[in-house]
């Protein structure tokens, strides 16, 4: 079936129109539905705040950190918010960063909206959002 090269194939072809589907993630599999049967896990396996109900958070296998267009609340905040271990993990991260650059003389900044988090000879590093 090569259902695998044919997706790719599907995705080229929707991404490389400027006209094609807006939501490939959602869109390219109910577009192949009629050539590749595609099935639906339950809603536990992909919760978002966007259209699921606060109270299957708790059974949520995965949380999907999206934009929520009606909050607009940044990605780093919400998952501070819904994520309760995600700040532990950004701290002990952000320790491990800070040993790193100590160790090989790299001054962490605080520029930028406390984007750039170090540099080097001139250069700096930039932490993305997520």
């Amino acid at each position: 079936m090569a259902a695998g090269d044919r997706l790719r194939q599907q995705y080229h072809s929707l991404s490389a129109d400027p006209n094609s589907l807006s939501n490939l993630d959602q869109d390219l599999p109910n577009h192949m539905q009629h050539v590749l049967p595609i099935h639906s896990l339950p809603q536990e396996w992909l919760w978002c705040e966007t259209w699921c109900a606060d109270e299957a958070l708790k059974e949520a296998r995965t949380i999907d950190l999206c934009n929520n267009p009606l909050t607009k609340e940044p990605k780093l905040e919400r998952a501070r918010r819904q994520v309760p271990e995600w700040t532990v993990y950004d701290d002990e991260i952000a320790e491990v960063l800070r040993r790193a650059r100590e160790g090989a003389g790299v001054v962490a900044s605080d520029e930028d909206d406390g984007k750039v988090v170090g540099g080097h000879e001139g250069k700096k590093t930039v932490r993305d959002e997520l």
